[in-house]
């Protein structure tokens, strides 16, 4: 573990990449941020996830419950990667990921974040209280 010191002491943000396991994170990544709490102090964190039909969110819904504590910021959006190990069994070039794990905002459309510009999908419109804002 002291092996991680140099490098996140010289970092400027992070972006955590993580499975869900059980329904939330691995230990180990618990153990990295335990280890070196003040190396979080005043940086922005963001997450990769990937997982199963929830893609990792619930990991990623208790780390973000985690970060505020040691100070650090983390980034609203997220990117998931549901059913991996689906789509890394396919033949021939990955067509990508399809999810952007948002906290919701995406209103269960799915989102290509992957492949040529013409097969991507255009983000959903915006929501302003009760009601759609017109994109």
């Amino acid at each position: 573990m002291t092996d991680l010191a140099p490098w996140l002491d010289r970092a400027d943000a992070f972006v955590i990449v993580t499975p869900e396991y059980n329904h939330t994170f691995p230990a180990s990544l618990k153990n990295a941020i335990d280890w070196y709490v003040d190396a979080w102090k005043a940086k922005p964190v963001a997450f990769f996830s990937y997982g199963g039909m929830a893609g990792g969110l619930r990991a990623v819904a208790d780390l973000r419950g985690i970060f505020p504590g040691l100070h650090s910021v983390t980034v609203r959006d997220s990117v998931c990667f549901p059913n991996y190990t689906g789509a890394l069994r396919r033949r021939g070039p990955a067509r990508g990921p399809r999810g952007l794990c948002n906290g919701g905002q995406d209103h269960g459309r799915p989102t290509r974040l992957v492949g040529p510009r013409s097969e991507r999908r255009p983000r959903p419109a915006a929501v302003s209280g009760l009601g759609r804002v017109r994109s």
